[in-house]
């Protein structure tokens, strides 16, 4: 198979179609009106593999059936057919955008409402855990850090004061309430 062909069936494929409804269509463009034995001849395959590829494309509107007692299909102009399958596969894809940000947005209020009841006081233990969580929330601010300090104070005074002043620039506004024995 050609490389366009191949990428010409890995559309089609993208609509919803599978190797063998493809086969089975591209037959019926070929013949139209034929019947299930005689697209099983062209194919090389059993009637009943067939008979299932054109009840898949009877159910995506690419066929229909007359109404002869020995039944025979017909193949809807491929220019109609494509249309249809695409944009019931963008209908799809459109339901399916609707559902993901519906989840998200769920999750997203599920894990907030967690947060708010789980996590009213987090205790943290230990001065290199601390230094990490005051870090965290100085780079995490975005208009005001309100905090109470008292010694012994676990984040050296370097470090604080950098990261207080890269919260500063980007507007952050601090307020303290220290111990009197910090102030001396």
């Amino acid at each position: 198979m050609s490389g366009a062909a191949r990428d010409d069936v890995e559309v089609i494929q993208a609509l919803g179609l599978d190797a063998a409804e493809l086969r089975v269509y591209e037959l019926l463009l070929d013949e139209p009106g034929s019947r299930i034995v005689d697209v099983a001849a062209a194919s090389g395959w059993s009637a009943h593999r067939v008979q299932r590829a054109l009840a898949a494309l009877e159910h995506k509107g690419l066929a229909t059936r007359s109404a002869h007692r020995s039944a025979r299909f017909l193949p809807t102009p491929p220019d109609i057919a494509i249309e249809a399958l695409a944009a019931k596969r963008h209908d799809e894809l459109q339901r399916a955008r609707a559902a993901a940000m519906r989840l998200l947005s769920e999750r997203t209020l599920a894990a907030k409402t967690l947060r708010e009841r789980e996590h009213v006081v987090e205790l943290v233990t230990g001065r290199d855990a601390q230094a990490r969580v005051f870090e965290q929330i100085q780079r995490g601010a975005q208009e005001e850090l309100l905090s109470i300090e008292r010694p012994p104070y676990v984040v050296g005074s370097v470090f604080g004061v950098e990261v207080q002043e890269q919260a500063m620039a980007r507007g952050v506004v601090y307020r303290n309430i220290l111990e009197a024995d910090a102030l001396r």
